[in-house]
């Protein structure tokens, strides 16, 4: 099972940076997806010259409304995404 639908879009923002636009979904629907891949983003690793890499990822979202901009919208994920990944780094 895939969390990204093909009415979905994935886009590389620059660096490691994506975005993932869900269309036709509201916010509590949106924010179980995004649980969900989180979930199972994390736990994983990939094996490379002997060594075990874990994944990890952080992720920020935004709801669109009538009016908003889309730079906006990614200054408002942006800023969940950075304070998701201090929270994390607080916890280790």
């Amino acid at each position: 099972q895939t969390d990204v639908r093909p009415s979905d879009l994935v886009a590389r923002l620059g660096g490691d940076e994506f975005a993932v636009l869900l269309r036709r979904i509201n916010s509590v629907d949106g924010t179980k997806r995004l649980e969900r891949v989180d979930e199972s983003f994390h736990g994983r690793a990939l094996n490379w010259q002997g060594h075990r890499l874990p994944l990890r990822a952080s992720f920020g979202a935004a709801v669109f409304g009538k009016g908003d901009q889309p730079e906006e919208l990614l200054e408002e994920a942006d800023q969940l995404l950075y304070l998701q990944k201090a929270c994390r780094r607080s916890d280790r």
